[in-house]
């Protein structure tokens, strides 16, 4: 695995790439779409279920400049696509702020979103349309990501995951909160030193789990707009997604692993008992789409 303080940054304006393609997005609140995946080389998380797993190490994987990149968008967008998708190996282990910059200046740019572990130390560089954060029990995501996402999307393999499922929708609620003006600083410890949400671990779960399930339902109005075609005044037509902005916190997503019956029977079951909760399928992989 690459050792994310080894990988080199974008100083020469250059990724390491593993592939880019247009296809659909497959998991998450905007599957279904037509979306140009720009998949990055290089993980240090190390996940024993990847399905990338060559792209862990950055080295193998050539490096493409940013107007290449630039250049595959604006195509990709000629052709359809509604955004473009920032994937790995983990994407924040390279700074990406150049490459946001280069694509807002574009012709014809693109929302850009990204997906991302968030898993501690990388930090949040470049701006995006929409963050989702898929946390790892093994490597927890860092404050500013939990903060930041617009959707939380938890894999389930055992009832372990549920827990940690849990446990970071409560740190996301709280991490959110404490941005907020006027906040109130995080609980101390018993040395008297503040602690991140993030630091509380999987017994934060409890009470404030229960506050983001505890979150209010949907209007009418809200589930009229739930993934309805919206103009945005010019010309350009996106979707209204089921987030409404009274809602303090992210997306809630359960995904079961795949392949993995046992997580299947728990994320549908827990999605069933907890209105908070959507299920995210690999809908791509079902379909044989790449």
């Amino acid at each position: 695995m690459t050792d994310p303080a080894t990988v080199p940054r974008n100083t020469e304006l250059s990724l390491p790439v593993v592939e880019t393609f247009h296809s659909l997005q497959g998991e998450g609140l905007h599957a279904g779409r037509s979306a140009f995946f720009i998949r990055l080389a290089g993980c240090s998380v190390g996940c024993s279920w990847c399905d990338t797993r060559h792209s862990w190490q950055a080295e193998d994987h050539p490096r493409r400049s940013l107007q290449e990149l630039e250049q595959e968008l604006a195509g990709a967008a000629a052709a359809g696509a509604a955004f473009a998708v920032l994937t790995g190996g983990e994407p924040l282990e390279h700074d990406l702020g150049p490459l946001y910059e280069l694509l807002a200046a574009a012709a014809v740019p693109l929302p850009l979103h990204l997906e991302t572990s968030g898993a501690d130390p990388v930090v949040l560089s470049g701006r995006f349309a929409w963050i989702t954060l898929s946390p790892k029990r093994h490597r927890p995501p860092t404050t500013e990501l939990l903060a930041a996402c617009d959707e939380l999307k938890v894999v389930v393999h055992e009832p372990a995951d549920l827990a940690f499922a849990e446990a970071m929708a409560a740190q996301a609620l709280a991490a959110r909160a404490a941005r907020a003006p006027g906040c109130e600083p995080h609980p101390a410890g018993a040395d008297g030193q503040q602690r991140s949400p993030a630091s509380h671990g999987l017994a934060a779960g409890g009470a404030m789990a229960q506050a983001v399930a505890a979150r209010p339902p949907m209007t009418r109005q809200d589930r009229a707009n739930d993934q309805s075609p919206v103009a945005t005044g010019d010309g350009d037509w996106s979707f209204a997604l089921p987030v409404p902005a009274t809602r303090p916190g992210p997306a809630l997503l359960l995904q079961p692993g795949w392949n993995c019956r046992r997580g299947q029977e728990l994320a549908v079951e827990f999605v069933r008992s907890h209105p908070a909760w959507r299920l995210s399928l690999q809908s791509h992989k079902w379909l044989g789409v790449r």
